[in-house]
């Protein structure tokens, strides 16, 4: 996905170890990655979603993060890094979801 209309598609990695969303450029010419940038997410990051959030025709970033029920403060988190036309995303937007037992 080109998430910086710079022309070069981008890899979004969910890094489980730092708890957070690393974004990766592809060189065309040599062939290589290179880490462009990570966006920290909440404790417990699970998972996330390109999506255009606010219908400004820009992909925005949603983040969810979700300690298990079995911790005493188990929560579930959804997060919005909005696109505002650079990079990287500001966070924005964060929600704290029920949890149902």
């Amino acid at each position: 996905v080109d998430i910086d209309d710079n022309g070069t598609d981008e890899l979004l990695m969910l890094n489980t170890r730092t708890n957070a969303i690393d974004v990766w450029e592809h060189g065309i010419r040599s062939g290589e990655r290179k880490l462009l940038f990570s966006l920290p997410g909440a404790p417990h990051l699970q998972d996330f979603i390109m999506i255009d959030w606010n219908g400004d025709n820009a992909i925005d970033l949603v983040t969810l993060s979700a300690k298990p029920p079995f911790f005493r403060d188990g929560t579930n988190q959804l997060t919005v890094y909005r696109n505002d036309g650079g990079l990287p995303w500001r966070r924005r937007f964060p929600w704290r979801l029920p949890s149902r037992s």
